[in-house]
């Protein structure tokens, strides 16, 4: 039974956020000018704390190595997008 009210909240949710899209996003604009010192300072303590997690070496399923924060970076080289369509054909 909470399924159905769970899927009638997330349709109303998703109906909401259309309707309101540009009002959301003018209120968080303002949240961020009014805390942005704050936000910054979070966000550099955040990285600060976890250097060594972000900094780890990943490999991607093409067999390349690279660091954890070059991820999307590493996902527009010409090595990847090409292992990519080698994987669809």
């Amino acid at each position: 039974m909470s399924t159905t009210n769970e899927d009638k909240r997330k349709e109303y949710m998703k109906v909401y956020r259309e309707r309101y899209k540009q009002k959301i996003s003018e209120s968080g604009k303002l949240y961020y000018m009014a805390n942005k010192e704050l936000i910054d300072e979070k966000s550099k303590k955040y990285r600060m704390d976890h250097l060594e997690e972000i900094r780890l070496k990943a490999s991607g399923p093409c067999g390349s190595c690279f660091r954890r924060d070059k991820k999307s970076r590493h996902e527009k080289t010409k090595k990847h997008l090409k292992y990519i369509q080698s994987l669809e054909q």
